[in-house]
């Protein structure tokens, strides 16, 4: 499966993190069964980005999103409900807003939900 560009400053759905060193048969196990009810699920190597801890294949839905808040009604739309399954992450190469990170529920959401 294609992995998406590496294109940052933008929010994105966050649907799991597989360790790199789990390798990419285990990424690409885990992308099909997270496109069973997200079929526009893509990944990324959190390497590429300073807002992500490195060392992971982040998958994940692209959006667009306003702010965090907006990808977790995406994901409670879907069913995924808990910080398991999907988090609001801010996606950019800029070490500062590895903090933006929105948690579930999406009606009370806790973390950082917007850039200032």
């Amino acid at each position: 499966p294609p992995a998406a560009p590496n294109k940052g400053d933008r929010w994105i759905a966050q649907l799991f993190s597989e360790p790199v060193s789990a390798g990419t048969a285990a990424r690409d196990q885990r992308l099909a069964k997270i496109r069973q009810t997200v079929p526009e699920a893509v990944y990324v190597r959190s390497d590429n980005f300073a807002s992500l801890r490195p060392g992971f294949w982040v998958i994940y839905a692209p959006g667009p999103f306003a702010n965090g808040r907006a990808a977790l009604n995406f994901c409670r739309d879907r069913g995924r409900t808990s910080a398991n399954t999907c988090m609001g992450r801010y996606l950019s190469k800029n070490a500062a807003d590895f903090a933006l990170q929105c948690r579930p529920p999406a009606a009370d959401p806790t973390g950082r939900c917007t850039r200032p």
